[in-house]
């Protein structure tokens, strides 16, 4: 059956399909790094619409559900983070990983089946192609109008964090990031969809014009909103000027390009969705996004003309040597420069998965174990930089082989058909009723191509950075992997759901998003609202919030950790106390909660003069030592309150253990953290000076 004429009359996957597409755009539009809350409400947005198209795919039978073996391995990759975040010992921490695969299977699933319909599929292109566009238009805006603006903004909300990392130094640089959290992030979400808006010029005429005037329509209103609401973009209004004439321009030229039916008119007028992905790419400075598409171009073809063992010998080749690299430290000194802390993160992630070979730490457990791993001087972080192994150290070998059969047989299927040697014999595509075989079957199979492409690079450039962590970037790589096999297996059979089973599964996701997804969800919005009542003044209405965050979620430290701050800004010592101790006992390991509670109990030691409770610190102190044993601060912190509390020899072997410590990071000048390099000769000045006149007492003494 050809689900694509049969889906054409309905208009439940139109609908469906704009809906989605909506839920696309906003996600590149909100970043779910800088508002984590983003990513449960897309999620539960998403399961909405994977029950509704269940429901209409079962009671109307208007449509019909697309079963592939993509999708089987997708539904079993999420089932295996299902199970081992069940089983993680920090559920509070899996959760974001958890939730942000539900949504990327969900798109999955949504995609694969709109897909067949020719409106929905148009409807999901143009969401697809109408994001990357408005990415790249605010990147720009970044780097010629409001950069500086951005940074400023950003420098005072991490005024408290430290600014010598090597990820602030990408963030204060010239290199754009548009809305995602850091440029290398921006980098990897074009490179794959560099690829898909490409493929516009090469897709039959009619769906190319209703793809380019939606895109360019949606633009034109996502900016007229956001100059109504954003008070920078409203001085500037001929910032909107400017768009309402190119797009004008644009449109003009679709219009000429239809009445007169000419491939070149509309070639020229696509061209600005590939044009301005490219320029936000290279105003990115990401050398790794660069060479992950160029290398995915010509790896690409090996898998087109059906050279599969060529293709995955090439891959294991380069990935086992890359292993071998890591593990045995023959990673040669010019590639450490250049990879700077990325090293260090791989290192540690070896070093997890060695601990638990078969499940790994449990989704999201690189962020609470690195300061455990991480080596002398290296530069403190969250995610490990390399898809494979931070899925080996998480996961274990369970995880990683889930994740690479996914997109393996996500591959086969796009390239199944080996589209390349039937065009280079002249032969047409199975079913194909054109009289030019050769162009149709190009047009055809535009979609897949593309989305091997994007496929290819999110995968070699998930080598060396952390795509897989950024919300935006997987959402939408599935959804286009969805939208590509759909496209490739567009005349295999398509099978109708059952009313009974559909309206199950349906149901099934309902409960779901109500009872797994609704608890999360109410917690955030209470966290939210606590930070706004908070920064308005008003304490004791944002510590009933985050009392009500807690109530849904105690496991969670982020939470008991806030509540400690609002406590101890009203002047509640003990109460703040209390909830640094919840927070710790919670985020046991982590080394930022055992620090603040050894901060707080030596605030409400009065400085050391209550000696039980200054005991009491400096145990929680050595607590963060013992999860950090590498932090230069913590060394030099515990040194001084053992000084105060009289204990003059422990703190010089504290000293001289913080003067070992500023050596190596010294040796690591590209990959310190809290200080710079002038910093810590600073330091290394004054801890030497400490140390000698410490020496000179103790030996007073003896």
């Amino acid at each position: 059956m050809n689900s694509e004429t049969g889906n054409s009359g309905s208009p439940a996957p139109l609908a469906l399909g704009v809906a989605f597409s909506a839920v696309l755009v906003l996600r590149v539009l909100w970043s779910g790094v800088t508002y984590p809350e983003s990513n449960v409400v897309i999620l539960l947005i998403l399961a909405v619409l994977l029950a509704a198209s269940l429901y209409i795919s079962a009671l109307t039978g208007g449509t019909t559900w697309r079963v592939t073996r993509t999708g089987a391995f997708a539904l079993l990759y999420f089932l295996v983070v299902l199970l081992l975040s069940t089983c993680s010992s920090r559920q509070w921490l899996a959760r974001d990983f958890l939730f942000q695969t539900a949504a990327c299977t969900a798109a999955y699933l949504l995609a694969v089946n709109l897909g067949s319909s020719r409106p929905a599929r148009i409807a999901i292109s143009v969401g697809l192609a109408s994001g990357v566009i408005l990415v790249s238009l605010y990147g720009l805006y970044q780097y010629f109008c409001g950069l500086s603006e951005t940074r400023a903004l950003l420098s005072g909300a991490m005024e408290n964090g430290d600014q010598s990392s090597a990820f602030l130094s990408r963030v204060f640089s010239n290199a754009i990031f548009s809305t995602f959290f850091y440029p290398n992030a921006l980098a990897g979400y074009l490179i794959i969809m560099i690829p898909f808006v490409a493929s516009i010029l090469f897709e039959p005429l009619a769906d190319s014009l209703a793809v380019c005037y939606g895109t360019y329509l949606g633009v034109l209103l996502a900016a007229s909103i956001a100059w109504g609401l954003c008070s920078p973009l409203s001085s500037r209004p001929l910032l909107l000027v400017y768009l309402f004439a190119a797009a004008s321009a644009l449109l003009s030229g679709l219009s000429l390009a239809e009445k007169k039916r000419s491939r070149l008119r509309l070639n020229l007028c696509a061209l600005p969705a590939v044009i301005l992905p490219l320029w936000a790419l290279s105003l990115t400075a990401s050398e790794g996004a660069w060479l992950a598409l160029f290398f995915s171009v010509l790896f690409t073809p090996l898998l087109l003309w059906g050279k599969y063992r060529l293709a995955y010998a090439i891959g294991l080749v380069v990935l086992t040597v890359a292993v071998i690299a890591v593990l045995t430290d023959l990673i040669p000194s010019a590639v450490r420069d250049s990879a700077g802390a990325r090293v260090d993160y791989w290192r540690a992630a070896v070093g997890m998965w060695r601990e638990n070979p078969v499940r790994g730490l449990g989704p999201g457990g690189f962020a609470g174990a690195y300061a455990r791993f991480r080596a002398p001087g290296a530069e403190e972080g969250r995610m490990p930089h390399n898809i494979y192994l931070g899925l080996a150290s998480e996961m274990g070998a369970i995880g990683l082989a889930a994740f690479i059969c996914l997109w393996i047989s996500c591959i086969r299927e796009l390239v199944k058909s080996q589209i390349l040697p039937r065009l280079l014999s002249g032969q047409a595509h199975p079913g194909s009723r054109s009289s030019c075989p050769c162009g149709r079957a190009r047009a055809e199979k535009a979609i897949p191509f593309a989305v091997t492409i994007s496929i290819c690079a999110f995968l070699v450039h998930g080598a060396i950075d952390v795509n897989l962590s950024v919300p935006e970037t997987s959402l939408t790589l599935w959804a286009l992997a969805g939208l590509g096999v759909s496209a490739s297996t567009a005349h295999s059979r398509a099978r109708r759901l059952p009313a009974l089973p559909g309206a199950l599964l349906g149901s099934l996701v309902l409960v779901a998003a109500l009872f797994w997804i609704g608890p999360h969800a109410r917690a955030e919005r209470h966290r939210v609202r606590s930070q706004g009542l908070e920064m308005r003044g008003m304490r004791d209405r944002a510590r009933e919030e985050i009392l009500s965050a807690i109530s849904l979620e105690g496991d969670n430290p982020v939470y008991w950790n806030s509540l400690a701050e609002i406590l101890e800004r009203a002047g509640n010592a003990e109460g703040a106390l209390a909830a640094y101790r919840q927070a710790a006992a919670r985020g046991e390991g982590i080394p930022a909660y055992h620090f603040r509670l050894a901060a707080c109990s030596w605030r409400h030691a009065r400085d050391g003069s209550d000696k039980g409770k200054a005991a009491a610190a400096m145990d929680e102190l050595r607590k963060a030592i013992a999860c950090n044993p590498h932090d230069v601060d913590y060394h030099l912190l515990l040194a001084y309150w053992l000084e105060k509390t009289g204990r003059p020899v422990e703190a010089l072997g504290e000293y001289r253990h913080g003067l070992v410590l500023i050596h190596a990071a010294r040796e690591k000048p590209k990959r310190i953290r809290r200080h710079d390099p002038a910093e810590y000769e600073r330091l290394d000045a004054m801890v030497r000076e400490r140390v000698a006149e410490l020496e000179r007492a103790v030996a007073g003494r003896g």
